[in-house]
């Protein structure tokens, strides 16, 4: 009995060690104040450091994997779609957290891709030249795209074509249900 005492108290130091290690992505990251605006949670970043606003670093920066040849004269126009659809699965891939992908508005979802999630993954340059003053992901018209959330993993995209406006017979569409007819 008086030799299990001690393998007791060392198997106990040994879970209590473990457990103030080991770290669940999710918990490094505190969930925003509901009341923070959207402009707020967009990484404000400097790459050549890593960091986004609240100072985390990147952990795992993918951008120059995606969006290679987004708006190339080269491409067709429906081929950028495809490649934003390319790197919304990815995400879905690497950021494996309920409600993977934010269901709000194109500023939600392009600061998640800079980075803005549990992971600290980045799959979206901040210095893209496909963002806008707002920071939003915009087609090769310059014009935001709109993402319609299906579900937790799956949006629909819409970009409003060479005319510049949405719901029309120009726009180039990517995903189920990304025809939503505006009321």
């Amino acid at each position: 009995m008086k030799k299990i005492g001690p393998i007791l108290v060392l198997l106990l130091a040994g879970a209590l060690y473990w457990f103030n290690t080991e770290k669940d992505p999710t918990s490094s990251s505190p969930e925003p104040d509901e009341t923070q605006k959207v402009e707020d949670q967009a990484p404000v970043s400097n790459s050549s450091e890593g960091l986004s606003k609240n100072n985390e670093a990147i952990k795992d920066d993918f951008s120059g994997q995606f969006m290679t040849k987004y708006g190339a004269e080269t491409e067709r126009p429906r081929n950028d779609i495809e490649e934003v659809a390319d790197m919304l699965r990815s995400f879905v891939s690497l950021v494996k957290t309920p409600d993977t992908l934010p269901l709000g508005e194109n500023r939600e979802l392009t600061a998640a891709l800079m980075g803005n999630n549990p992971y600290r993954t980045r799959l979206l340059s901040p210095e893209s030249q496909w963002l806008n003053e707002k920071r939003e992901l915009v087609d090769r018209w310059g014009t935001a795209l709109y993402f319609h959330g299906i579900d937790a993993n799956r949006v629909g995209i819409r970009s409003a074509g060479l005319d510049k406006k949405m719901w029309t017979p120009d726009d180039l569409t990517s995903g189920e249900d990304a025809n939503p007819l505006p009321e």
